[in-house]
């Protein structure tokens, strides 16, 4: 699963607000993010949004584009595992009720 999740970060198809409009717009209407009223894409939802339960106490400190960017790119095995858990916990959503 990790592996997904890199290959999703690195090629922008992270199932994320922006993204899920651009492909899906009967379903997704509109790109913003659910926690906020910035637009999801994918540096916000990484990096930028402080309002995500899922990400709370997880913020990285140096919100820097370039240090997204290079953390991004960064082939170390930890930093890797760090990212993909990262996009797992930013793109969790609550399950539906059933009707």
């Amino acid at each position: 699963m990790e592996e997904v999740l890199l290959r999703q970060l690195h090629t922008n198809t992270l199932p994320i607000p922006a993204t899920l409009h651009k492909y899906y717009p009967d379903i997704y209407p509109t790109p913003q993010c659910p926690h906020c009223d910035q637009t999801g894409d994918l540096l916000h939802t990484m990096w930028h949004c402080t309002q995500n339960p899922n990400m709370k106490n997880i913020t990285p400190n140096n919100r820097y584009t370039t240090q997204w960017e290079a953390t991004l790119l960064n082939p170390h095995p930890a930093c890797q595992k760090w990212l993909a858990g990262r996009a797992e916990r930013a793109t969790r959503r609550p399950l539906a009720a059933p009707d």
